[in-house]
């Protein structure tokens, strides 16, 4: 809950699911500009969490955070084969996160330009 504050005090809106199949349907529905989630939830994890975004058409380019207790290299070499766009664990700085989440704006939006102007 320190991280969804530290985002909300900076104007971004979250959506908080509490499961990972929770999670997916959020980011169905609000189509984020990051997921941030942890590998151990109930229902799906987050590396099934993190396949299913990117196995997603209308999801695919969204950038998958994981956050995570597990630091063992295997875990985030796991983390990393399934999706995940970056992989911080805990415990964490939340500006470290916020930096993560305007670095992926900011790349998204790079991406729209590049691919306006390649259709223009």
């Amino acid at each position: 809950l320190v991280l969804k504050k530290a985002l909300e005090s900076r104007g971004h809106v979250v959506h908080w699911g509490h499961t990972g199949a929770a999670a997916l349907d959020l980011a169905r529905r609000h189509r984020p500009d990051l997921v941030v989630s942890d590998v151990e939830m109930p229902e799906m994890d987050g590396h099934e969490l993190c396949r299913a975004i990117k196995a997603d058409h209308d999801l695919r380019a969204t950038p998958v955070l994981l956050l995570t207790s597990l630091a063992k290299t295997s875990d985030i070499l796991a983390g990393l084969r399934n999706g995940a766009d970056a992989y911080v664990t805990k415990p964490y700085d939340p500006p470290q996160v916020i930096d993560r989440h305007r670095d992926f704006a900011r790349a998204l939006r790079q991406r729209a330009r590049r691919q306006k102007r390649d259709r223009s």
